[in-house]
């Protein structure tokens, strides 16, 4: 847990990270607006940091970012334009 939680929370994406494999649908939101909301709180994190979105792709070449899930999420993100889509 960051100690922040989003002002505002939209639906991003909504996948299938192995088609008739895995049969699960993963859904993806994004938040905007973080208000702190107490402290951090230690989890299984590695690593959390706020980056801008601008930085994300040197991120993902430069092999800082690879989870599947979080890279569908972000190449969404990115290329809406920051914008989350309605369904």
């Amino acid at each position: 847990m960051t100690g922040y939680r989003a002002g505002r929370v939209r639906e991003l994406i909504r996948f299938w990270p192995l088609a008739e494999t895995v049969d699960s649908e993963h859904v993806a939101f994004v938040g905007h607006d973080p208000e702190r909301a107490g402290e951090a709180v230690a989890s299984d994190v590695k690593q959390a940091e706020w980056v801008a979105l601008g930085s994300v792709p040197g991120l993902i070449a430069e092999g800082e970012i690879w989870n599947a899930g979080t890279l569908v999420a972000l190449m969404r993100l990115l290329t809406a334009g920051g914008l989350a889509v309605s369904h």
